[in-house]
């Protein structure tokens, strides 16, 4: 019998974030052409079906724009997300919208992030 077991241990997650990255191209100047801001640099991480799951941490490190690849609204410079095992590059007209509706992400101030009943990001099952 095959192994499902994944990174965390998980059988088949609800959402598997898989070494994304994004890297954004510096545009200010001839001296910065070429040049590329690391926002996110190799983050991996699964959540389980009717999981809440949050993402933390200082302001500029990356959290919204984590959050906006796993919408589809950034294309991840590197990296998979898998949503119930299917890559979400893949996804399109209605199957992107079934998708997005399946996905709830909630932006907070940043001392309410430090309370563990208000995360950065809920992910729902339906």
């Amino acid at each position: 019998m095959a192994d499902n077991s994944n990174m965390s241990g998980l059988t088949d997650p609800f959402l598997s974030v898989d070494s994304i990255k994004k890297h954004f191209p510096v545009k200010w100047s001839r001296e910065t052409a070429g040049k590329f801001i690391k926002a996110v640099d190799g983050i991996s991480f699964e959540v389980g079906k009717d999981r809440v799951f949050a993402i933390v941490g200082e302001s500029g490190c990356g959290k919204s724009t984590v959050a906006r690849m796993i919408l589809k609204l950034l294309r991840p410079t590197e990296g998979a997300i898998l949503f119930k095992g299917e890559n979400i590059a893949d996804f399109s007209g209605a199957r992107l919208k079934q998708f997005r509706r399946s996905v709830q992400i909630v932006f907070q101030d940043p001392f309410a992030s430090l309370i563990i009943s208000f995360p950065k990001m809920i992910l729902k099952a339906e």
